[in-house]
């Protein structure tokens, strides 16, 4: 399911844990943290369109090695 989320995709965020609703996502930068926060909404939305019990809430956090 992660790879349809575009919006995840173009911010460069990778999840890490999805626990009580709230989905964890890592980024490579500062940057990049600031693109996955604005585009919460859209990566939540799209989640609920492909999920039956989606994330209600995302968290960023930086993690450099966080890359493929």
């Amino acid at each position: 399911a992660w790879d349809s989320v575009g919006a995840a995709v173009a911010s460069g965020a990778r999840p890490v844990r999805l626990a009580n609703g709230e989905l964890v996502v890592a980024v490579d930068t500062g940057a990049h943290t600031s693109r996955a926060r604005r585009d919460a909404g859209a990566i939540l939305a799209e989640l609920a369109a492909v999920l039956s019990d989606p994330p209600t809430s995302l968290r960023v956090t930086v993690r450099p090695e966080a890359r493929d």
